[in-house]
């Protein structure tokens, strides 16, 4: 990419006209250019993605990677199970507040909200008065919907 001019104002970022490998001129931010990250007008990226969509069209490719995906990565229908393992684990994330994962206390409802996400779906448990009430709802989900898949493939976690 070779740098022509400079472009026309657009706003505050300075701009400059360059002319691809391929022919094809088009603008370049000037911080792109310092950093070395636009590299063509597109038409790497286009080739590349050409040649990565010929290459995936191999069966035997295709077989390669659906191995190699389901052994390496511990996944059960879309849902990664060392995540599952940690929904039911002791850690917590930063910001809880109530000291027990997928309980939280809502200040519009004035009440202890109960949920948990299993494959991709929240399943809303329910507004609860106290705490414990929330903790149970929330302890029962697990025996219900994460403990079988964890038993299920408890040599993967």
């Amino acid at each position: 990419m070779v740098v022509e001019e400079k472009s026309p104002e657009k706003g505050h970022a300075a701009f400059w006209i360059c002319k691809c490998d391929c022919g094809n001129y088009t603008d370049v931010a000037s911080t792109k250019l310092i950093q070395g990250t636009t590299q063509s007008c597109g038409c790497q990226l286009k080739k590349a993605r050409e040649k990565w969509k010929s290459i995936y069209k191999d069966e035997k490719i295709q077989e390669k990677i659906k191995h190699t995906f389901r052994q390496n990565d511990g996944r059960e229908k879309g849902t990664k199970l060392s995540i599952l393992k940690l929904a039911i684990g002791d850690k917590l994330k930063a910001n809880n507040a109530s000291g027990v994962t997928g309980v939280s206390y809502s200040k519009r409802d004035k009440r202890w909200r109960s949920y948990i996400t299993v494959k991709h779906v929240r399943y809303n448990l329910g507004y609860f008065k106290d705490k414990e009430s929330a903790i149970q709802a929330r302890k029962q989900a697990e025996k219900e919907l994460v403990a079988p898949i964890l038993n299920k493939y408890k040599d993967k976690c």
